[in-house]
């Protein structure tokens, strides 16, 4: 009777053995992650609470530096732009420059009642009454009467004052802008070398030019352009 009784409670623990194993390891298995959770939850804690308050605070002072360089960095821009736009012409300034330049190069009759007389020319033969032939003209003749006041052109620096045997006394003045001007056939000039004259001012008066003595008394003008002769016409308003 009681093997019997013993037989049926193995059979039944063999039964079901195998669940309660299964059962027991599931269990085991929830302990065993419940502790691993705990301990890494631990771990971190400490890790945080072991911080280094000066971390902190470097960061906060990098911060503040950053933002000091992007303040002293917006500074230099003002100023450099500031720098740049001083160095900028301003416009009216540039139309003033640009004026004085067009007076300084602007240029007028010598003769202020003169007349043309006998025109430039570099190709065509002219007929000359001094000489009795034809030849080239290579100026202006401005016909006024002896005595006549003389005026320089425009303003520049005398470069010579003297007497030629063809031309007579004659005034040389470099006008700038590789302009030079030859008046020739002239009295009593009221200029010496080197002196700077302005546009307008007395340089002498109407005499005479020996090549050309038989013409009517006259101004004899001619002008050069970078070392090339060219109508005097062409640059006088």
């Amino acid at each position: 009777m009681r093997y019997q009784n013993y037989k049926r409670k193995s059979g039944f623990f063999a039964g079901k053995g195998f669940y309660i194993v299964l059962a027991a390891c599931v269990v085991a298995v929830g302990i065993a992650a419940f502790s691993a959770v705990n301990t890494i939850s631990s771990v971190e804690d400490k890790l945080n609470s072991s911080k280094p308050e000066s971390v902190v605070s470097n960061a906060e002072d990098v911060g503040q530096t950053v933002s000091d360089v992007k303040n002293e960095s917006s500074s230099k821009e003002q100023v450099s732009s500031q720098k740049t736009e001083s160095k900028e012409t301003p416009a009216s300034s540039v139309a003033d420059t640009s004026s004085k330049k067009t007076e300084e190069f602007y240029f007028t009759l010598p003769i202020k009642n003169g007349s043309i007389g006998k025109l430039f020319s570099d190709t065509e033969l002219q007929y000359s009454k001094t000489h009795g032939d034809r030849r080239l003209h290579l100026g202006v003749d401005i016909v006024a009467d002896k005595g006549a006041e003389v005026v320089s052109a425009a303003s520049g620096k005398v470069t010579n004052v003297t007497t030629d045997a063809l031309w007579g006394k004659m005034v040389v003045i470099d006008h700038g802008h590789g302009i030079i001007a030859y008046y020739c056939g002239l009295e009593n000039p009221t200029v010496s070398k080197n002196d700077t004259v302005k546009a307008g001012v007395k340089i002498g008066e109407v005499g005479t030019v020996p090549c050309e003595c038989a013409d009517n008394p006259h101004l004899h003008v001619a002008v050069t352009r970078e070392g090339k002769y060219i109508s005097p016409l062409d640059i006088i308003g």
